[in-house]
């Protein structure tokens, strides 16, 4: 998706348009207020997100940093895994090693085995080094800020650029379906920023049907 501006008098108009129309002119929507469309977005992240109380955002806190716990347990598992795993290959790289310097195999066979113990053990390696990388330090009261930050941002509305950051961080996915007054528009927003709560991607998708133009008297009847 690409962007355009626009004139009219002082005021200047941001539209998302389809980066396709721009490079081949093959899309029928002629873009959308990004203004409307953000506000559209934060709306649907409010009332999915954050329509929750204290109590809410502290419960929900808590069974994150359960969720995280879990998962830091698995992931120490996982190194120990890992640990042994690359303790064996460098036992068989060995054996080869030694196969090969005694005569007892030849050397090309013992160069490809090597070649692919090199793979595995590059494979461990690097998923060593990824699960062992700094985690931040995570509290049940950070998960609480977190949320609480950005529902006052949310209902402020008066900083862009932390609006622009909450967009970002709950956002996968706007589809605007073609059509020039009735496009539909899809958003898929992240359940579980965090990513800790065990249910694969953790995305839940918001569909809904909304055209350009309810979209258009929604928003500017409220600017």
């Amino acid at each position: 998706m690409g962007s355009r501006t626009t004139s009219k008098g002082k005021e200047h108009y941001y539209f998302y348009v389809c980066s396709a129309k721009k490079r081949l002119g093959g899309c029928s929507n002629n873009g959308i207020r990004a203004d409307y469309l953000e506000s559209y977005v934060l709306d649907k992240i409010d009332r999915e997100c954050f329509q929750k109380t204290k109590a809410d955002i502290k419960r929900e806190s808590e069974k994150l940093m359960i969720a995280y716990n879990q998962k830091m347990k698995f992931e120490n598992e996982e190194l120990e895994h890992v640990k042994k795993e690359l303790v064996k290959i460098d036992i068989k790289i060995n054996r080869f090693l030694d196969a090969f310097e005694n005569g007892s195999m030849a050397g090309e066979i013992a160069g490809q085995r090597l070649d692919i113990l090199k793979n595995e053990k590059d494979a461990l390696q690097s998923r060593q080094t990824c699960i062992m990388a700094t985690k931040p330090t995570v509290t049940v009261d950070g998960f609480i800020d977190f949320f609480t930050e950005n529902k006052n941002s949310l209902a402020d509305r008066n900083d862009p650029s932390e609006l622009s950051k909450i967009i970002n961080t709950y956002v996968v996915e706007i589809v605007v379906h073609p059509g020039a007054d009735d496009a539909r528009i899809d958003i898929k927003l992240k359940h579980n920023v965090f990513g800790y709560n065990g249910s694969g991607e953790g995305v839940l998708t918001i569909s809904e049907t909304i055209t350009k133009k309810e979209l258009y008297h929604r928003y500017r009847n409220k600017g």
